[in-house]
């Protein structure tokens, strides 16, 4: 079964803690996972909190984001705008419930990364995530609080999350997608794929977009080239930049 955790990467405000402890509870989820937070049991977090205390007293600490997500399948990343420095696939909140519905039974323990009310998530975190997802809003210089991205994030994952309908059959092992990832990490520089290059950044990007049939699919190529790789290491490779 498909499980999200809500991670909130260095949030300053403990008022936005605690309103967003209650978005999460409210829409029915119960993993909240901070990230070198400000001190946020303190009087305002627990009154906004109103009825999620223990959503806050619950909540999972971790002193950095390699920490808070060493477990996870399937990280999507959240922000307000996109960064020019960086060439990611931004999808719109709209489209995550598909990318999700996808994943179901390959990729089960999923998490929503929400940056600091400053900055958001820093390009660095950005590149450790499967997805950079946003939401579509009307003002050229969108802002949201913190707490209200959370809100909007957790009724958009509610519809999935919990959505009975959701077919259950014939479900991969749950660590494939993971596994894919490892495996393609792996591979491609086995095929003369530089790791720096463009091609293998957005190689390994892309795979954040398939679905579990496509997984299988391409676990079955993956098997079908490394079987036709010698093993020798003094091999020649030919290298390609892309």
């Amino acid at each position: 079964m498909m499980t999200l955790h809500f991670i909130l990467v260095k949030p300053r405000t403990p008022e936005n803690v605690g309103a967003a402890a209650r978005a999460i509870k409210t829409m029915g989820f119960r993993s909240l996972r901070l990230v070198a937070p400000c001190e946020y049991k303190s009087g305002k977090a627990l009154w906004l909190a109103h009825g999620s205390n223990d959503l806050l007293e619950k909540a999972a600490v971790f002193s950095d984001l390699t920490e808070a997500t060493a477990d996870l399948d399937f990280i999507i990343a959240t922000t307000a705008r996109r960064r020019h420095a960086l060439k990611h696939l931004y999808h719109p909140i709209n489209k995550l419930g598909g990318l999700l519905q996808g994943k179901q039974g390959a990729a089960e323990q999923i998490g929503i990364l929400f940056g600091c009310e400053d900055f958001g998530l820093t390009n660095e975190e950005l590149t450790r995530c499967d997805v950079v997802t946003y939401i579509p809003m009307a003002q050229a210089y969108p802002s949201l609080n913190l707490a209200q991205a959370v809100m909007i994030y957790a009724w958009e994952l509610s519809q999935i999350a919990f959505n009975k309908k959701m077919p259950d059959t014939e479900r991969p092992p749950e660590d494939q997608f993971l596994a894919l990832k490892k495996r393609l990490n792996k591979l491609l520089p086995e095929l003369g794929v530089v790791r720096t290059s463009r091609f293998f950044r957005k190689a390994v990007k892309r795979i954040g977009l398939i679905d579990k049939q496509d997984i299988r699919l391409l676990h079955f190529l993956c098997g079908r080239i490394e079987a036709t790789i010698p093993c020798a290491p003094t091999r020649r490779k030919a290298t390609f930049l892309l």
